[in-house]
């Protein structure tokens, strides 16, 4: 096997963008969320129409919390009206009757 130059190393790579390009913020205040959120956005495209988010893993509290704390800032701020989430079929025959009226509250208590 022959070693890559260091250069060519994607780990070193992405340890290098994740240094030059990353930031800190908490979620927790509010403040520090909003104007990472805002730098994100405008530093894409102005003609941006589909935004992705991996989730680290499925079911924690912290990431759903995380999750739905930027959903709601991307609607009320940047304007966001779609969002498609990866859900069981059961789960999003809840969605669906919640967000037809069906259902007015109690089923999503993990998500919010």
């Amino acid at each position: 096997m022959v070693d890559e130059p260091e250069s060519d190393n994607p780990c070193k790579i992405l340890r290098e963008w994740v240094k030059q390009e990353g930031f800190g913020f908490s979620p927790d205040e509010e403040g520090s969320f909003h104007l990472a959120i805002d730098r994100i956005i405008h530093s894409c495209s102005p003609s941006l129409q589909v935004l992705g988010l991996g989730e680290p893993f499925h079911g924690g509290r912290d990431i759903l919390k995380f999750r739905n704390l930027l959903f709601f800032y991307l609607v009320e701020r940047h304007g966001f009206r779609s969002i498609a989430i990866e859900s069981s079929f059961s789960r999003g025959l809840k969605v669906q009757e919640y967000m037809s009226g069906q259902v007015k509250s109690g089923i999503f208590s993990v998500y919010r």
